[in-house]
């Protein structure tokens, strides 16, 4: 982004850029999207399983635009997660020990 900010290249609409909606807060490392695939559950500072409002159908296996919109948007109304409130949990702990191991090779110690 920033070559676009010193204007080496052609500026376009923000809302074309996003972010990898799945990592690790603070550890600067992605955890792979298909965590939302296998069964992963996006959830704000309340508990709620928030992408129903977003994405009622799709809900946390919608597309990555409209997760990272999503997130985006939870998070600007105050219901981020953590001290400053600027980030979602994604849960896996309710998917079985197999469901990791076989579907996310690579996520366990």
């Amino acid at each position: 982004l920033s070559p676009v900010c010193l204007g080496s290249l052609r500026r376009a609409a923000k809302s074309f850029v996003q972010f990898h909606p799945t990592g690790i807060y603070g550890a600067g490392c992605l955890i792979t999207e298909g965590s939302r695939g296998e069964g992963g559950i996006l959830r704000n500072r309340e508990g709620e399983r928030f992408m129903e409002r977003y994405a009622p159908t799709a809900k946390d296996l919608a597309s990555r635009d409209v997760v990272s919109r999503s997130m985006t948007i939870e998070i600007r109304e105050g219901r981020g997660v953590g001290e400053h409130r600027d980030h979602i949990f994604l849960h896996l702990d309710h998917l079985p020990p197999e469901t990791l191991k076989s579907g996310l090779p690579g996520t366990l110690a």
